[in-house]
């Protein structure tokens, strides 16, 4: 074994050499590139260099065509530093301010349901004195922002448990709203009822499909239940207020409780005692707050072997850590996905910028979502 270690001891000083004089060679070709104005972009280049060493190493092209995908990556990215600012970059560059997040200040903030929702919790958290006005719906929240009807609006968009919430993921690629902060709330749900009511008489459970997921096992354990999804668990729970029936509950907040006049049947019932929504909130403008430190994008990839690998690179190659990589099928087409991509980052970063304005030139489709704080 020592003498094979040996052995790659000698390759590996090689290849360092070789590919330290490989990556000088792409700074010049950078150069040459940036006084062309050519895109640092060459994918018949990089096609051409795979197929070729494909065609001379078949049993190894899968693994050579993985390492020249990084290289690839790592040269674009010493190319990047070479160009200056483009209209895209001036474009993120107008949103940074050099101010907080306005929490302390009296704002007029859109949540989903009605008083007691986790939404509103949320709200109440996130903001000291917010005026909150209340939606059926989370497209109404969008609608509302983008009128100007309310400066932010707060909406759930994952949960530790169950996962994400699709609808929102959907509104954001749909809408002009950007993020411009998010908030982790935890979650514990009650199962409440009438005065009256006992757990051995509930016949039916009412909830949003986030809260009845969470409590799966919980009501898998109440023997013939029928299971109903309602809009949102605060209008479930006032729902249930003005209904005669003791045969009824609704999994809803603590709060819910107190506000509607119902009784607590038991608590804590989420499949996780751990069981955190994230919430994000959005605004007509885009704003960069300071100490932003979270950028959501969405983008749609071409269909093609090692395109995502690609992109996965160039974020290796600036050390930037993705958080969250999600795909959502594109409506109206056969299996086509558009990818949401969280990753810790702030466009005052000169790559990270530059990262950014290559993926909106090289993309079929790239939407920016915000350069957010964790509040």
């Amino acid at each position: 074994m020592e003498r094979f270690r040996r052995e790659i001891d000698v390759i590996d000083d090689k290849i360092a050499d070789l590919f330290t004089k490989r990556l000088d060679l792409a700074r010049q070709i950078g150069k040459e590139k940036q006084k062309q104005a050519k895109n640092i972009n060459d994918t018949n280049r990089e096609e051409a260099i795979v197929a070729k060493l494909a065609k001379a190493f078949p049993e190894d092209k899968d693994s050579l065509s993985r390492l020249y995908q990084s290289i690839f990556a790592i040269s674009k990215e010493l190319q990047r530093d070479l160009t200056g600012p483009c209209d895209y970059e001036d474009y993120l560059l107008k949103s940074l301010t050099n101010t907080d997040f306005p929490s302390t200040v009296k704002a007029k903030v859109g949540v989903q349901g009605s008083e007691g929702s986790y939404g509103y919790l949320a709200a109440k958290e996130i903001f000291a004195n917010p005026s909150i006005n209340y939606y059926e719906s989370f497209e109404d929240i969008f609608a509302s922002v983008n009128k100007g009807e309310c400066e932010f609006g707060v909406l759930p968009i994952e949960n530790s448990i169950y996962g994400e919430v699709n609808e929102v993921y959907d509104l954001l690629d749909k809408n002009n709203s950007y993020i411009v902060a998010d908030f982790k709330l935890e979650i514990n749900h009650y199962l409440l009822g009438k005065e009256s009511s006992k757990i051995s008489d509930i016949k039916e459970v009412i909830s949003h499909y986030q809260a009845l997921g969470q409590c799966r096992d919980y009501l898998s354990k109440l023997p013939n239940i029928k299971i109903t999804s309602s809009q949102n668990t605060a209008l479930a729970a006032k729902y249930l207020a003005h209904s005669e029936r003791d045969d009824l509950a609704t999994i809803s907040s603590k709060e819910c409780a107190d506000l509607y006049g119902l009784k607590i049947l038991d608590e804590n019932i989420q499949n996780n005692e751990i069981n955190y929504t994230r919430f994000i909130v959005i605004k007509k403008d885009m704003e960069v707050y300071k100490d932003a430190r979270i950028i959501s994008i969405i983008l749609e990839l071409a269909n093609k072997p090692g395109a995502l690998f690609d992109l996965i690179g160039k974020f290796a190659a600036l050390g930037l850590n993705l958080i969250r990589i999600e795909s959502r099928p594109i409506a109206g087409s056969k299996f086509d996905f558009r990818f949401y991509l969280n990753f810790e980052g702030t466009i005052k970063d000169q790559k990270t910028r530059k990262l950014l304005s290559e993926l909106n030139n090289s993309n079929e489709y790239f939407a920016f979502l915000g350069n957010y704080v964790e509040v």
